[in-house]
């Protein structure tokens, strides 16, 4: 409507209830709940990706087995 432009004290009631609506509007912090809900909803971009462990194994053709349970 512009009447803020004219007005010095209706722009200043225009500028707080700009700053009320501001306030308001700010998120507050979710509960632990609502943070499992969206953990259980989007469990891909929390996911790691796999870790694999490698382990040599030599065998010895020349040297027998001493660790081997023998019967």
């Amino acid at each position: 409507m512009g009447l803020e432009r004219e007005d010095q004290i209706i722009r200043r009631r225009v500028a707080q209830k700009m700053m009320f609506f501001a306030d308001s509007l700010t998120a507050s912090d979710p509960s632990d709940e609502q943070l499992q809900s969206w953990l259980d909803d989007n469990p891909e971009r929390y996911r790691l990706p796999a870790i694999y462990t490698l382990q040599q194994v030599y065998f010895d053709a020349q040297r027998p087995a001493t660790y081997c349970n023998r019967k």
